[in-house]
């Protein structure tokens, strides 16, 4: 199954990494954030989308001091086997 990653715009760098393990990478908006299996942030201090109460049922994962590696096993980690 190929796992759709919604991609904070600021962490564009990511999307090559992300696509080379197979993931289907799209730019986070808010017309999609309840399609995507994971989001990627830049820092969880941030208001997502502008919203005080998103929800949604993707894992989101804080890419803050992380390496693309670290990301990726984050990534792996929260999403079912």
């Amino acid at each position: 199954m190929q796992w759709t990653i919604g991609l904070d715009k600021d962490l564009s760098r990511m999307r090559q990494a992300l696509e080379q393990e197979g993931y289907n990478v799209v730019d986070l908006q808010d017309n999609n954030i309840n399609s995507v299996d994971a989001i990627v942030v830049c820092g969880m201090e941030n208001n997502l989308l502008g919203m005080e109460e998103t929800k949604t049922k993707a894992a989101v994962i804080d890419s803050s001091g992380k390496t693309a590696e670290e990301i990726i096993a984050d990534i792996k980690n929260s999403l079912p086997q």
